[in-house]
């Protein structure tokens, strides 16, 4: 109410002249009025209606260059205007909410702008095609100003800079789209791989085209399907290839040894129902999404490796998936073998597993693609692109009926805004990720200890423990290929049904955070997924109690199959062990433990190598931003100084976040704040930044000797010379 004016008639006629869209009432002893925009007051305190002109800009001249008469601006009350209010609050309103809430409607928004209209005393209602119009129109001229003016890159993170660390990406079926959506009004939108007329193009999504080009290539050479088909043609479609040889797509389970985990296959069968079957995005260590693209069928392989491709290009080091054991696998045998140019996806990164997925593996996969037990890797989980999805998941509704064009670009907006709103907390999320290292350290550092002392180990058995566990996984992965009996095919099973107890439990607790995000009490599919885990618990029970009575010399207890060690494969190279007290589940709790302080101490250089990075990033930024730019051809001198006004404007912001995250990251500097960044001579030197590092001095009870990498510790993942142990 701060805000209000009291004005009397001649005063409100005056203002009301230059701002006729404000809400007035009139007070008098006997009413309270609201005022229509075309009433005025007379001197007795009558209501009288007067015409009222529009604030409008008038343009100083025509658009069209040979023009040579001259023009002026004339009302017309037979047509209809569209009047937009200089702070855009209901667009801005409207575009927050639609990604605060995601799912909710838009009619509904208008609606709700309507009643209140109609609370005030306005009458009419909205027109909603018109709304929506000027609404996609007001998201575009803010993105290119963003982009343009503002030099605001919502899909690079700041923090990894030039070369990320990490690349996570997996698919998410559930933003599909209706293959019968658009047809109303465009009957002859059927399944095409044209690309759509998008207002933002391929900024986030890639181009459907180019990535079905590369999964032609692959297949034209890569053999998936039970018979070979030969066939000519310039160009054709993998979608109506495999439309038409449905009944050649291989049906069979990819699997991770004896467990069949539930994800992408070499190739996908066709879902006739639905035009875009989902979305594959990848992200980095700071949940930020560089790129996506379409599926336009079930989640392939084929799909991962354009991902793949993509991250080489952005020079990652590390790239993450749900079943990365058995795609590069595929990649080394497969598509390296018949592209040379892709060798280096798996020669010059490294795959990992995400540390949730990674439950659900065999010992094998958990010991040589364990993100934790990788070098270089920090804290990194691989499992950031869930966090996007948990985000995304909740515009599922509104995106299936949507026309292909409308998708793209509602999605599109959708992860930009996901992306800004990290960007701009970037400074507490990197100071977060510094503050769980430090208490990693801290916990960690006795519980190792403690771990040492039961066992009688010092610190230099733990790289010959590692280097055993390292050895035993590749000689389990060989013994695979070899056992066909009776009692191995029961053993296989009950690896089976251990990975399906593991996913079951994963999907139990997903549905329980979901639950308790949308404030519901109970959950069908949740009890659904525990009648599947009762009776898993009693095959694998009643497995169990049959592989014991066929071999009495390898017995096995439900607590080693809940734990996933199966004695069967403890016992290989049981006379080249150094520590044979030791128990398989033992040595992997220990070198497990060991990893991860060894993972934690190198989480906090990445953490302060990062905030410099953004520390680079605001200043680099600001300093571009300061530089007087260049006026382009044809365009208008108050045009020019808006965009001066607005980069003004965005310093200022800049200047606030510099500030803030100097705060945040307890960061010092030798110089000034007006001269943060000071560079040497030399060329190649780095800024003087110095961290507060008086928490970590406190860690240092372990020497740096016994944290080294030695050289009989290997890389958790895969080697050339190792592809035959895959």
């Amino acid at each position: 109410m701060t805000c209000k004016r009291h004005l009397c008639h001649q005063c409100d006629a005056n203002t009301h002249s230059s701002m006729p869209f404000h809400r007035r009432l009139l007070c008098s002893c006997e009413t309270l009025e609201t005022l229509q925009p075309h009433h005025f007051i007379d001197e007795e305190g009558n209501i009288i209606t007067k015409d009222v002109c529009l604030p409008c800009f008038v343009p100083l001249k025509c658009c069209d260059v040979n023009c040579l008469g001259s023009m002026s601006l004339t009302p017309n009350l037979t047509e209809s205007i569209v009047v937009v209010t200089e702070q855009e609050e209901a667009l801005l309103l409207g575009y927050h909410i639609s990604h605060k809430c995601p799912g909710s409607s838009k009619n509904m928004y208008a609606r709700t702008l309507e009643d209140v209209s109609k609370e005030y005393g306005r009458n009419g209602p909205i027109n909603v095609p018109l709304f929506t119009t000027a609404e996609r129109e007001w998201e575009t001229c803010r993105h290119y100003i963003d982009q343009e003016v503002l030099k605001r890159d919502k899909t690079h993170c700041p923090s990894c800079g030039k070369e990320p660390l990490v690349r996570s990406s997996d698919a998410i079926v559930k933003l599909r789209r209706l293959s019968s959506a658009g047809k109303v009004h465009n009957p002859e939108n059927e399944r095409t791989m044209e690309q759509p007329q998008a207002r933002f193009g391929n900024l986030v999504i890639k181009s459907d085209t180019e990535v079905e080009n590369f999964r032609q290539r692959i297949y034209n050479k890569v053999s998936t399907v039970r018979n070979y088909i030969s066939f000519e043609t310039t160009r054709f479609d993998m979608l109506d290839y495999d439309m038409i040889n449905h009944n050649f797509i291989t049906k069979k389970k990819q699997m991770c040894g004896g467990s069949a985990f539930k994800a992408a296959r070499e190739d996908s069968n066709e879902q006739k129902k639905y035009d875009e079957a989902g979305l594959v995005v990848s992200s980095c260590k700071h949940c930020v999404v560089p790129y996506a693209i379409n599926m336009f069928k079930g989640e392939s392989w084929t799909h991962t490796a354009f991902m793949h491709n993509e991250a080489m290009k952005s020079n990652a080091k590390f790239f993450c998936y749900d079943v990365v054991c058995q795609y590069w696998k595929w990649m080394k045998t497969k598509v390296a073998r018949h592209f040379p140019e892709y060798r280096n996806l798996t020669s010059e990164m490294t795959g990992i597993l995400p540390i949730m997925h990674k439950n659900a593996h065999q010992l094998p996969c958990k010991i040589l693609w364990n993100p934790r037990w990788t070098t270089g890797m920090g804290l990194t989980g691989g499992e950031e692109h869930e966090q996007v999805f948990s985000k995304l998941y909740l515009y599922a509704y509104v995106l299936k009926h949507m026309a292909k064009h409308n998708r793209n670009d509602f999605l599109t907006l959708a992860i930009l805004y996901w992306n800004w709103g990290k960007i701009e907390n970037m400074h507490f999320l990197l100071r977060k990720k510094l503050e769980k290292a430090r208490k990693e350290i801290k916990q960690g550092t006795p519980k190792l200890e403690k771990l040492l002392e039961t066992h009688n180990l010092v610190y230099n058995d733990l790289p010959l423990i590692h280097k055993e566990l390292e050895t035993k996984a590749k000689a389990i992965l060989d013994q695979r290929k070899t056992k066909k009996t009776t009692v191995d095919t029961l053993r296989r099973m009950l690896k089976g049904l251990h990975a399906h107890l593991k996913t079951t439990s994963i999907s139990i607790s997903k549905e329980a955070e979901y639950r308790t995000c949308t404030k519901k009490e109970n959950s069908k599919s949740r009890t659904k997924l525990r009648r599947v885990l009762t009776e898993t618990k009693r095959e694998a029970l009643e497995t169990i109690e049959l592989i014991n009575s066929k071999d009495t010399t390898l017995t096995i207890s439900y607590e080693d199959f809940n734990e996933g060690v199966f004695p069967w494969e403890t016992v290989l190279d049981r006379d080249d062990t150094h520590f044979p007290t030791l128990s398989l589940a033992d040595k992997y709790n220990i070198v497990d433990c060991w990893m991860l302080l060894k993972r934690a101490r190198e989480e906090i250089t990445l953490s302060k190598n990062e905030m410099i990075n953004y520390m680079r990033f605001l200043i680099d930024k600001r300093s571009s931003l300061q530089q007087p730019s260049q006026k382009h051809t044809g365009e208008d001198e108050k045009f020019a100084k808006g965009k001066s006004v607005m980069k003004v404007s965005e310093v200022h912001h800049l200047n606030l976040k510099i500030q803030m995250a100097l705060t945040t990251f307890n960061l010092k500097c030798n110089q000034d704040f007006s001269d943060f960044v000071c560079e040497t001579q030399t060329k190649h030197s780095e800024p003087e930044f110095e961290f507060d590092t008086s928490d970590e001095d406190n860690y240092d009870s372990l020497s740096e000797s016994e944290y080294s990498d030695e050289e009989t510790e290997s890389s958790s993942s895969y080697s050339e010379d190792d592809e035959s142990a895959i």
